[in-house]
């Protein structure tokens, strides 16, 4: 359990945070009794974090509004300049203030069998945590706290997905790892020595990635110091050359960027004003344009999709680079991130279930994702408030032939799963309902919408109709078939792919349509089940089942629709104890 202790104090510190501080220990030894502080790298990183973000939201500002070409037009910067730099200054200097003052009045202590926070400038808060009730330490390092070798450290509790977690917004990298390994050290009970071994097949490809890896992701800082984790590694693997290379290629980069070009396509209409083209000028344009326009256009079609590979190749490099996962007595660890570096570490117990993922390009490569879903503890501090994507990465870019031995190295539990021939595929009325769902309620709506747009058309007078709206009415019935044909296929997919099967222990739901997704479920995970009918399913006799865990910030449902209803009240029948 948490306790959170609300302070009389308004100002000043309280008359046991105003002790002598215990001065922080070396990465050789144990964390010292008494309070600490936080490092005063945080009043540093919250200025810098404030400036940045004001920085970028007047960049979008000018991009995205056209504000860019009233600069361009000739405003005047004298006065503009110089208010701008005051208020970012002055914002920044209101910020380190407030942040120097939280620094000064923030203390955490490790004892015997708890860890206790101490924070609060106006509002004095004390948290207590219990080891007991520790399930995951994970902390985070941006570019700016590697170069420092500060994380942000968290902790979450058993208390409850819903609450927040504890946080030490900047430690010494060091500090932060003897923390970790104390608290599950006490926890547990566990103290030994070992090294895992290398593997015997690894290739020279993948030792240098390794090695690439390692020589960047253990940049430990200016102040990070060095520390050597003394609990025995059970099992360890990380990302090979192959594996990192073609998660590049699978990835969804390539749509990103093409929505950023188009973005700036749409820039065009407030850049043109600004340059007067004569005539001649204007005439090569048009000319350019009918007469090469399609060797140009793939020529940049080309170009764009060879450098979102590279591109993409890049920015995966950066963040599973180092990639490592091992499993560490009770607990699983898993660190990624050459620029920005993340490190996690939650317990066995507090996993959830198994999500095994597969996009469409894995699929055919024979790939996939593993994540488990774990309870985690909700942080309002990071990215705006928004809580981050629920679960731990297992691997990133696994060959489907691997998931077993990982599965049973890292969570031993999910080794009774069930079997590819155990999987119950759905009734052949589930057919005639995905269609209805998947394409007839899509055709039947923007049918209607290109209806009404060619009756539309035809009202217009014939001496003011233009051969571009034929072409548009032409052009949206041509794509409305095209897309029923895709979703007409993507639901004979999702029929084909949707199974499900449970025995003693396990649930195993399996859906998609060109991609795939299998969650595994452990039936003591499950927090409550059911089925479900609405007026269409009584009338096919099918039902959908549920099965709710404790995953994430709040609860998690997977659902499987048009089960027979004899099927789910035989699930139902399973759930019970």
């Amino acid at each position: 359990m948490r306790c959170a202790i609300r302070s009389p104090y308004w100002l000043g510190l309280p008359k046991k945070m105003s002790e002598p501080l215990t001065n922080p220990p070396s990465a050789a030894s144990e964390i010292a009794p008494g309070r600490h502080p936080m490092h005063p790298g945080y009043v540093i990183l919250n200025g810098l974090q404030v400036g940045t973000s004001i920085i970028a939201i007047g960049l979008a500002f000018l991009v995205t509004s056209g504000g860019w070409a009233w600069l361009v037009q000739g405003a005047s910067l004298s006065w503009i300049i110089p208010i701008a730099i005051g208020g970012l200054v002055a914002i920044i200097a209101v910020t380190s203030l407030v942040s120097w003052l939280y620094y000064q009045r923030y203390r955490w202590e490790i004892t015997e069998t708890d860890i206790h926070i101490y924070a609060g400038i106006i509002i004095k808060r004390q948290t207590h945590i219990p080891f007991q009730r520790v399930q995951a330490i994970e902390f985070r390092a941006g570019v700016v706290q590697r170069i420092l070798g500060i994380v942000r450290l968290k902790i979450e509790t058993a208390g409850g997905a819903t609450n927040k977690a504890a946080i030490i917004p900047a430690l010494k990298l060091a500090q932060a790892e003897i923390l970790r390994a104390e608290v599950f050290r006490r926890k547990k009970g566990e103290l030994s020595q070992g090294t895992p071994s290398s593997s015997a097949s690894e290739t020279e490809a993948d030792r240098l990635v390794r090695q690439v890896g390692d020589k960047l992701g253990g940049l430990r800082g200016l102040y990070a110091e060095q520390y050597d984790e003394t609990s025995e590694i059970e099992y360890e693997y990380g990302l090979s050359a192959k594996e990192l290379v073609l998660s590049a290629i699978s990835g969804d980069h390539n749509l990103v960027l093409l929505a950023v070009l188009f973005g700036g396509l749409t820039q065009l209409g407030a850049i043109a004003p600004l340059f007067n083209l004569d005539e001649p000028v204007e005439w090569i344009v048009k000319y350019a344009i009918a007469n090469y326009a399609v060797p140009v256009l793939s020529a940049i079609l080309i170009t764009i999709t060879i450098v979102s590979y590279l591109l993409g190749i890049l920015g995966t490099a950066i963040s599973y680079g180092g990639f490592k996962a091992r499993r560490r007595g009770g607990r699983i660890e898993v660190e990624m991130g050459l620029l920005a570096r993340q490190y996690q570490a939650v317990s066995v117990s507090r996993v959830q279930s198994v999500v095994i993922k597969q996009g469409a390009i894995r699929r055919l490569l024979g790939y996939a994702e593993i994540r488990l879903q774990t309870i985690d503890a909700l942080d309002t501090n990071q990215q705006g408030g928004q809580p981050r994507r629920s679960g731990v990465l297992l691997h990133p870019f696994v060959k489907l032939a691997r998931v077993a031995e990982i599965l049973s190295q890292m969570v031993p539990d999910y080794e009774e799963r069930c079997g590819e021939a155990e999987l119950r595929s759905l009734p052949k009325v589930a057919r005639r309902r995905v269609f209805i769902r998947h394409v007839g309620f899509f055709v039947g709506f923007y049918a209607g919408l290109a209806t009404a747009l060619t009756i539309g058309v035809n009202q217009i007078p014939t001496e003011y109709q233009i051969s571009a709206l034929s072409w548009l009415v032409a052009a949206v019935w041509i794509l409305l078939a095209l897309l029923t044909i895709g979703r007409s296929v993507a639901a004979a997919l999702w029929y084909r792919q949707a199974a499900y099967a449970y025995n003693s222990k396990m649930l195993t739901i399996r859906q998609g349509y060109f991609g795939l997704t299998t969650t595994i479920i452990g039936k003591r995970r499950i927090q409550w089940g059911g089925i479900n009918q609405n007026p269409f399913q009584r009338r096919a006799g099918v039902a959908s089942i549920q099965a709710t865990t404790a995953a994430g910030v709040v609860n998690t449902t997977t659902t499987l629709r048009d089960l027979s209803h004899a099927e789910a009240l035989a699930y139902l029948d399973w759930l019970r104890p």
